[in-house]
Parts: C-alpha cells; structure tokens; sequence
C-alpha cells in the first residue's frame, strides 16, 4: 500500500518535489462522477469548435460528427490504460515518466510535451480574454482585450490554486450553464436557418476524389486524437487524486472501469458535439469563432441574452485551459524547479505563453493538432509497454525521487527509451505510416523499448528490474 512509511522514504529523496511526490490516498476526494465532470469541463472547449469548423470546409457535418468519435473514443481507450499509474501510486505523469526514460530522461519528455499545454494555454487565454473584453464591449463600451487577458490569467491561477477537488466541483455548476448555452445557440442556429438537425448532417464538405475524401477523413480523426492524447497520456495528473480502495488493486478491471468509463462519457461525447457544432457554426453561420457566432445569433435576438452566453463561454474556456494546458504545463516545469509547487508554476507558463502569441496560427490548428498527436504517440506506447509488460504494474516508490536507484540507468537516462523515441518519429514520418503517425507511434515505440529493456539495459542495469514481489498490488 501507499504507506506512510512509504511516503517518507520518497520525502528523503533529493529529488522530490511536493507537486510531484505521491498522493496519500486518505487525501483524495476526486470520486468517479467528479472525474467525469473534470473533463467535461476540459472538453466544452473553444479549441474544438474552432479546429472543427474548419473541417466543414472539406466534410460533411455528418461525416465531422463519425470522425471525432473515432478520435476521442481512441484517446479514451489510452487513458483508461495510463490512468493507474495516478490511481494506484498517486504520482503525476512527470514522475511515472522516470521509470521508462530514467530520472534524468524525464528533463527530455518535459521538453518534447511542454509546447502543447503551453500552445494551447496561450491561445485560449487570448479567446479568454477576448470573450471578457467582448461583454466589456456590450455592457460599458471599454475595449482593451490585452487588459482583460490579465484579468483571465488571475482567475486561471486561482482555481489552480484551489487543488483537482475544487477544480472538479467548479466545473459541475459550469457544466449544466454550457449545456444550457450550446443547447440556445443550437437552437437558434437552426430556427433562424429554417433547417433540421438531420439536414445540417449533409451539409458542408467540398468535391474532390475518393482519394482526397478518404484522406481530409483520416486527417479528421488524427486531428481529434491529437486534440486529446497528450492531455490523456498525463491523465494521472487528475487521478492522482482519485478516491480508490487498494483492496482492489490485484484486478486492473475493478481498479479502473469506473473511472475509464467516467472519463470517456465525459471527454467523447461533449467533445464531439463541441466539434460538430463548430461545423454547424461554419456552415450557418460563415465562422469558426464562438465569441462571433454569439453577436450574430444571439446578440440579433437579445444583447442582454448574449452578454449571458459570452460569460458561459469565458467559464468554458476557464475550465478547459485550467485543467487540460496550465495544470499539465505547470507539471513540467516542477521537474525542472524542485522548490516550486505547480500553483507556482502556473504563474511561469502564462508568462512563457502569452508572450509566444500562439492565437496569431488560428487558420493552422488541423496541422498544428496532428503534430501534437506525433510527439506525444511514442511517450505513451513507451509508458504502458513499461508499466505493463516489462513491470507488471509494479513501481517503486522512493527510486522515483532519488539518483541512485532502480531508474538511474546511465547517468539518469535510459538509452532504451530515448533511443526508442527517437526511431519511433523516424518511423511515423514514412510516406507509408504519416497519415497515421498517432495512432502509428504507440505500438511501434512500444516494441522497440521492450526489446531494448529485455535484451540490453536489463542485462547492463539489472538492479533496473522491479521485484514481483513488489507491495503495491
């Protein structure tokens, strides 16, 4: 168990960070129903309505809505694979990243995943701070969107300061407020267009081949499994503090059905109507951008209504930037400061990202998502072959924290997973494999790392092999 005799030997450490040490399990308060309500809030994201109202222009609506289920169904197939890690030893990503790619090798994986969360982080605090300077806008008539991305920063920084718990009880009142929301606009969309919900199905897309068909479709798919995989692989940020009863740990089944079915119902379905009203959007309407889409159908009806649903879509974008890009870039950066706690951090990405000015690509997201996908699709195929086949599932807690220990491999790195890495986006980018490079990059990562630990560092580093008769499970 996570014992705190445990817990204090990984304390001893020299390196050990408290953002990054394990989470003791009387502390958890993030129950399945809270999980899934985490990342229903990640998910009523701005991001996909406009990545995918871009796709109306070359699919169908209907043909958007397959597509991203495909997507996020597969992202939620490698979280449901990931998320014990945080379940069981309490640890974050950053630190079950030590056992595959050593505690120095985990410097490499911050770098490789940190442009996502902070990309993503400085592009939705600019919509952000567009939606609060639009209700200025309506209501006083100041206009000052620099300004008001400050203001959305401050409150980014506190809902990070109030822990997952909060940030999961934040999002249950903002959930039903979207609902409502997006179900008006939907509304308005179509009354206001004189068309049905199975007419608007057929609607966009654009002539071209079967070839050029088949292949804006898989550029569809991969766009949405890079939208969500990075953010997947580090789910153990969230289930780090997920409640759970270590009775259960010896079947993978009752340890993690209740909490991969909690976060598929509430990543790939509010994703995917995300994503098929952005379509809607662009065909109805002629823009991608919400903050638009509002002043046009709403603000015609009501300004008082539209000023209404501008606020929900700054909540929106608050809860998805929060937990999906601030809360994963401040992880990978403790890695880097032992001293500072990720609410720290969160003060250093907001910075780093803002002043990228990530919002200046909005006509390039497609692109941008599936090269996301890329970089993040070896990582997780090193991850689980890790956890699963070469460990059993079993880690040890204190060689986590410390640099002579069962993951110190070569001078903190371990030669099998860089190595890994690096053949495996060699491999992605063939003519033959880069349509499919995130889906691709799991396996092919995998088998490599595995046949790297079993007939080279296990020999070279044996001390690097977990004890089977491990404690944990």
């Amino acid at each position: 168990m996570l014992t705190p005799e445990v817990i204090e030997k990984s304390k001893a450490g020299e390196l050990y960070n408290e953002s990054l040490g394990p989470y003791p399990y009387d502390k958890r308060k993030v129950t399945p129903v809270g999980l899934g309500f985490i990342w229903f809030g990640m998910s009523i994201t701005v991001s996909i309505f406009t990545s995918f109202a871009g796709f109306a222009q070359w699919l169908t609506i209907g043909q958007i809505l397959v597509a991203a289920i495909i997507g996020f169904t597969i992202c939620g197939i490698a979280n449901v694979f990931v998320q014990e890690m945080g379940i069981i030893y309490g640890i974050p990503f950053i630190s079950a990243m030590r056992a595959s790619f050593g505690t120095a090798g985990s410097y490499f994986i911050s770098l490789v995943k940190l442009p996502a969360p902070l990309f993503w982080t400085g592009f939705n605090s600019f919509l952000g701070g567009s939606a609060f300077n639009q209700i200025s806008v309506l209501t006083i008539g100041f206009d000052n969107v620099y300004l008001f991305m400050g203001v959305f920063a401050a409150l980014q920084i506190l809902v990070i300061y109030k822990g997952a718990s909060r940030y999961a009880k934040f999002n249950t009142i903002v959930t039903p407020l979207l609902l409502i929301m997006g179900a008006y606009i939907w509304y308005l969309l179509l009354r206001d267009n004189n068309v049905t919900i199975m007419q608007v199905l057929s609607m966009g897309g654009a002539d071209g081949t079967p070839a050029e068909k088949t292949e804006r479709y898989i550029l569809c798919v991969m766009a949405a499994v890079g939208l969500w995989l990075g953010v997947n692989f580090a789910t153990m940020n969230f289930t780090r503090e997920c409640k759970t009863d270590p009775s259960l740990f010896k079947s993978w089944t009752k340890t993690n059905w209740k909490y991969g079915v909690a976060v598929w119902l509430g990543m790939a379905i509010p994703t995917t109507v995300v994503g098929v009203f952005g379509g809607m959007s662009f065909v109805l309407a002629g823009t991608p951008n919400p903050v638009d889409l509002i002043s046009q159908t709403v603000g015609a009806h009501s300004v008082f209504i539209a000023i209404f649903c501008q606020i929900f879509v700054l909540f929106g974008i608050l809860s998805t930037n929060t937990g999906a890009n601030l809360y994963t870039g401040a992880f990978l950066l403790c890695n880097f400061f032992k001293k500072l706690e990720v609410k720290h951090m969160t003060i250093v990405v907001l910075i780093i990202a803002t002043a990228l000015r990530p919002w200046r690509t909005i006509g390039f997201l497609g692109p941008i998502l599936t090269i996301f996908g890329r970089l993040s699709a070896p990582i997780g195929g090193i991850m689980i072959t890790d956890y699963y086949f070469y460990r059993k599932r079993k880690f040890s807690m204190p060689d986590f924290y410390t640099k002579k220990g069962k993951y110190t491999y070569f001078k903190g790195l371990n030669p099998a997973a860089i190595i890994s890495y690096i053949i495996t986006m060699l491999v992605v980018h063939l003519p033959i494999f880069l349509k499919f490079a995130s889906i691709v990059g799991v396996p092919v990562s995998g088998i490599f790392y595995y046949l790297g630990m079993k007939y080279w560092i296990e020999k070279k580093y044996p001390e690097c092999k977990e004890d089977l008769l491990d404690h944990f499970i």
